[in-house]
C-alpha cells in the first residue's frame, strides 16, 4: 500500500512592508523601548483615486521632554530616568516598498537585511541612526498596576 501524498500549499507571499514590524534596539537611546506596527492602509492619491499602503504606528519610551534638541543621546536607565524622567510616545507614519517615513523630517528610513546583503537586520535611518531588529513580534501592552 502506497503512503498518501501530502502536497504542501504554496508559501504566501509576505508583503515586504510587513518586514517593519516589530521590536529594536536603538542605538542612540539604548534600552529605550522601540516598537512599529504595520498593517493594511487605503489612502487617496493627489489624483483623487484610492491606493493600496501600509500604515505604521511608531510606539516607545525616551528620556526627558519631547524636542530638547536635533539630537538626544540618553539611554533609557535608571540614572538618566530618576535625573529627567520617562516618556511614552506614539505617533503614525506610512510605509513604501523599503522605505519608511513618520512624515518628521527625522524618522525617515530604508529597511536592511543580512539576507539581502546589508550588515544589520533593521533601519537606518536618514540621520544615521540604526534601530537593530531584535523581534518580529511586538508584546502586549503592560496591565495597569492597581
Amino acid at each position: 500500500m502506497l503512503a498518501p501524498l501530502i502536497v504542501a500549499s504554496p508559501a504566501v507571499a509576505v508583503p515586504y512592508e510587513l518586514r517593519y514590524q516589530g521590536t529594536y534596539d536603538d542605538l542612540l537611546h539604548p534600552s529605550c523601548v522601540r516598537e512599529i506596527t504595520v498593517k493594511p492602509a487605503t489612502r487617496v492619491n493627489a489624483k483623487g483615486k484610492k491606493v493600496k499602503g501600509y500604515a505604521a504606528t511608531f510606539r516607545g519610551t525616551d528620556v526627558g521632554p519631547p524636542g530638547i534638541g536635533d539630537k538626544i543621546f540618553l539611554a533609557c536607565d535608571e540614572d538618566s530616568i530618576r535625573k529627567y524622567g520617562l516618556r511614552e510616545f506614539e505617533f503614525g507614519g506610512k510605509v513604501e516598498g523599503t522605505r519608511i517615513d513618520a512624515g518628521d523630517g527625522i524618522h525617515q528610513g530604508d529597511y536592511n537585511s543580512m539576507m539581502e546583503g546589508d550588515s544589520f537586520d533593521g533601519i537606518r535611518w536618514k540621520d544615521g541612526n540604526r534601530w537593530l531588529k531584535t523581534s518580529d513580534v511586538i508584546p502586549p501592552p503592560e496591565a495597569p498596576s492597581i
